[in-house]
């Protein structure tokens, strides 16, 4: 069963009339205070704090002043500030209750005076108990103002349910458990979310990875695309160039390209053919034709090489350099020194440069005392 509150009535010969004045209030008891004692004396008189008689001297109150501050006040005023309980009392908005205001009273009988006294008196503690619930009706406003913020603060983490058992718990055990609970249960779905992203940041950071190479890929495959774009110009011209040789070969030409291929083999090979199905045919020792592509890959170098030579001349009636970059990879050293030994006496009119990233071809040509100029680059 909840407690009525009890209203106590410091004044019961005064009601409530007019709305405190704060400006003479403060005067009053700042004058009551006296200047030979401090704020923090003079409140140690009244039985309240310091900040309590502050406030009301800096006229800073918010709300009206109890009735036991005023006759505190007026209990504990210095004789010499003229101070009285009345002063205070209408400074504090009270009113000497006197039914006849302005008139002379002429009642019937004490009685009726006792009567007319305690309805006033009556009406004075309703006043003071709608005064307090209206105190009240404002704090329980401006509870449920933070009760809502508190609302829309944790509505994303608590359930709203669980924040609404806080605020109807009376037991303090019983909320500092709830609120423990609901503590232990977001670290734990905190837990959870910090190692989600985590796993988004390595799924991101991977994806990351495999878009640059993506890029890098993508980069290859142009320059791969250009390359065999060049490839295959290179090869179409060469095809065109190869049908026209076909087309304006000769027995003279066909003779030279023999004698080339039989002094760069010594010997072996002593005949070489232009066939419209196989291309360039090869004889063999024993007499047979073959393709060239049938033969071992430094004798197709040596094949290929010595058309190349025999060609010079069909190009050009001028003395051209020959130009030989890395010509020789597939040689072996006998192949090598036939094909030095050769080009030093079949050429010697004119110029050859030999690009390699070997010293054999040095080697040769100085174990042979052939002249060269050597640039190392």
């Amino acid at each position: 069963m909840q407690q009525k509150e009890i209203i106590k009535n410091l004044f019961p010969g005064y009601y409530r009339k007019y709305d405190q004045d704060m400006e003479t209030l403060a005067d009053l008891t700042k004058r009551a205070k006296g200047d030979e004692r401090s704020i923090n004396e003079f409140a140690r008189a009244c039985g309240v704090s310091p900040s309590t008689i502050s406030r009301l001297i800096n006229k800073k109150n918010t709300t009206p002043n109890k009735d036991s501050l005023i006759k505190a006040i007026a209990d504990n005023a210095v004789p010499e500030s003229g101070v009285t309980l009345d002063m205070l009392l209408q400074a504090h908005g009270l009113k000497k209750i006197n039914v006849y205001e302005g008139k002379e009273r002429k009642s019937e009988s004490v009685l009726e005076d006792i009567v007319i006294d305690r309805l006033l008196c009556d009406i004075t503690q309703l006043g003071y108990k709608c005064e307090i619930e209206k105190e009240k009706n404002k704090n329980i406003y401006l509870l449920n103002i933070e009760k809502k913020k508190i609302f829309d603060k944790y509505s994303d983490i608590f359930n709203i349910e669980k924040i609404n058992e806080i605020f109807n718990e009376n037991d303090i055990d019983k909320k500092i458990n709830i609120l423990q609970t609901m503590i232990e249960n977001s670290s734990n779905e905190l837990t959870k979310l910090e190692i989600k992203q985590e796993e988004f940041e390595e799924q991101f950071s991977e994806i990351v990875r495999l878009e640059e190479e993506q890029e890098v890929l993508g980069n290859q495959l142009e320059e791969l695309k250009e390359k065999n774009d060049a490839i295959e110009l290179v090869k179409e011209t060469i095809e065109k160039a190869y049908e026209k040789l076909k087309e304006n070969i000769n027995p003279e030409f066909n003779k030279k390209l023999s004698e080339n291929i039989s002094k760069i083999t010594n010997g072996k090979y002593n005949n070489i053919l232009f066939n419209d199905e196989q291309g360039l045919i090869v004889e063999l020792p024993n007499g047979n034709y073959v393709s060239a592509d049938r033969l071992s890959i430094g004798t197709i170098d040596q094949i290929y090489l010595s058309l190349r030579l025999a060609s010079i001349d069909e190009i050009s009636n001028e003395k051209l350099p020959i130009i030989l970059d890395e010509a020789f990879a597939y040689f072996d050293d006998i192949r090598l020194e036939n094909i030095m030994l050769f080009l030093s006496k079949e050429f010697k009119d004119r110029q050859i440069i030999i690009f390699t990233c070997t010293t054999r071809e040095l080697r040769i040509l100085q174990n042979n005392n052939i002249e060269f100029n050597f640039i190392e680059l």
